[in-house]
């Protein structure tokens, strides 16, 4: 199961994390994620005091209403503890993700996430906020069945697969540099999501349009533009040209794309309900918010519009900016890489990037069916060779690459 060539890069053994250890370098073991399930428990025994304890006085003291409302099986001052369960865990693991995160070289220069692998420390600032996000979703998954139930509940659970897959694959193989960037930069928008549902509960119209605003421009900042262009350019380009080629590379970068798939479909939602207030004068209820019946938003007089994904030219029109805005990541993403970087080392494997004065040569590598541009000296091309050692489908598959990278720089 824990074949090291599938789950490392090339000249990296478990034995090297071993050898490590014994020179007094702390590594992430698989043992340490045994911690995770007793601070998940924690973690949720925390939540109910803290609803019962804070959350439901502060409600009442701002008049929110305990009595269940029609059709609704939770009532609005157990939604209003919800949210703020939620959103005072979000600031805080937010602040300490940034608190422990900003003097960090790997931070701002996202190359120090791969060069020297596997030989980063972990520190026990990193070490507890792994263990404390994986508890955090690991009791998410369960309680996601007794909280309110959303639209995207199963979007929901599926984004709370992912993370937990990435934070326990990341952690294991000693990826735990790009793995916290990927944590801080997903927890620096939901608190503002929360405490506009709060607002929302309380009958604050105003705070919660302000609120939702924010929210909106946080969420397109970090999670439409930072994390593709900076994240899923360093997992993709920068891991791929430092440590090379291997299995578990395909994985990783499959869940972040997962990821990134996800972040579009809840732009979507939030497009919806940004034209909802547009239109009502005020923002409406969650595009999420449990279908079982009218809730609180709608008993207050909002139109509860029903999610139908191509109901309307503005479904259409907002897939299709969407669509846009995907392709032009993925095209900036292949566009970018052309001038990542002049020289690079050459691996024991003979990987190595440089520059080809024309496409002929590159016509040679890929042996495509088709003629490429004419010769371009401004580009630098990521050149991928191969050694005795790489299977056939490996071989296929860097060609492939080549090929599909040429095409889209060339005529993107």
């Amino acid at each position: 199961m824990w074949n090291e060539q599938f789950w490392l890069p090339r000249n990296t053994t478990w034995t090297n994390f071993t050898v490590l250890e014994q020179q007094g370098i702390r590594l992430p073991q698989l043992h340490d994620l045994i911690y995770v399930y007793p601070l998940a428990l924690l973690l949720y025994v925390t939540r109910l005091l803290f609803e019962y304890c804070v959350a439901q006085p502060v409600g009442r003291l701002v008049g929110i209403r305990l009595v269940h409302l029609r059709n609704s099986r939770v009532s609005l001052l157990g939604k209003f503890s919800e949210s703020f369960w939620r959103f005072i865990f979000y600031l805080c693991i937010f602040l300490y993700g940034v608190i422990i995160l900003r003097n960090k070289s790997w931070t701002w220069d996202t190359k120090d996430c791969w060069l020297n692998y596997p030989n980063h420390r972990l520190t026990d600032d990193i070490f507890w906020y792994y263990m404390i996000e994986l508890a955090f979703y690991w009791s998410l998954i369960f309680s996601q069945f007794i909280d309110v139930k959303r639209k995207d509940f199963w979007q929901m659970f599926l984004h709370h697969i992912a993370t937990i897959s990435l934070l326990s694959f990341s952690y294991t193989v000693n990826f735990v540099r790009i793995g916290a960037l990927v944590l801080v930069i997903h927890d620096c928008g939901d608190f503002w999501l929360e405490i506009g549902k709060m607002a929302k509960y309380a009958r604050a119209q105003k705070t919660c349009d302000v609120f939702f605003v924010i929210f909106a421009i946080v969420w397109f900042i970090t999670r439409l533009c930072y994390y593709p262009y900076k994240i899923l350019y360093t997992t993709t380009f920068e891991e791929l040209n430092i440590l090379g080629l291997f299995p578990a590379y395909y994985v990783f970068n499959g869940l972040l794309i997962l990821l990134q798939i996800l972040h579009y479909f809840w732009f979507y939602l939030i497009c919806r309900v940004a034209i909802l207030a547009c239109k009502a004068g005020k923002v409406t209820k969650d595009d999420r918010s449990d279908s079982d019946g009218s809730d609180d938003e709608s008993s207050n007089g909002d139109v509860d519009i029903p999610f139908n994904f191509f109901s309307s030219m503005r479904n259409t029109l907002l897939l299709s900016l969407l669509l846009i805005l995907f392709l032009f990541q993925i095209n900036h993403s292949f566009a970018s890489s052309l001038f990542y970087i002049r020289d690079r080392p050459i691996h024991d494997d003979g990987n190595q990037l440089g520059r080809i004065d024309n496409y002929s040569e590159l016509n040679a590598q890929i042996e495509p069916s088709y003629d490429l541009m004419e010769s371009d000296h401004r580009y630098l091309i990521p050149r991928l060779s191969w050694s005795k050692r790489d299977s056939p489908t490996s071989k296929r598959v860097k060609k492939a690459f080549l090929c599909f990278f040429n095409t889209v720089t060339c005529f993107g």
